[in-house]
């Protein structure tokens, strides 16, 4: 199991990789 439990709001993979790519998207930007 991962160590983050944060992860654990995400109900798949693919939710968490999108958030992901959504939140390094936003940190760029600014």
């Amino acid at each position: 199991s991962p160590a983050c439990a944060s992860w654990d709001q995400f109900r798949t993979f693919e939710e968490r990789g999108d958030y992901f790519v959504k939140f390094v998207k936003e940190l760029k930007t600014k």
